[in-house]
């Protein structure tokens, strides 16, 4: 739970993040949800862990939306330049 609660998704300023930060922060989240996830249930600590993963798979989908308009822009930017 520690680690997930760690992700940079929700601690590098919203203007630095980075799509590589959002590929990083959901294959971790898989590999929680595949590895993490069963020994937790042994421990009953289940719905503590989806807990978890449900707050960083909010955030991941508030911030896609931001770095594709970011990219866009970027993108429309670059595009303009003489």
């Amino acid at each position: 739970m520690y680690n997930l609660r760690c992700l940079d998704i929700f601690h590098v300023v919203e203007s630095n993040l980075t799509r590589e930060h959002l590929e990083k922060a959901k294959e971790y989240i898989q590999e929680t949800r595949n590895f993490i996830l069963p020994i937790a249930e042994r421990h009953h600590l289940r719905r503590h862990l989806l807990d978890e993963i449900e707050k960083a798979e909010k955030r991941i989908s508030e911030i896609g939306p931001i770095l594709t308009q970011r990219e866009t822009e970027e993108g429309v930017r670059i595009a303009l330049m003489p």
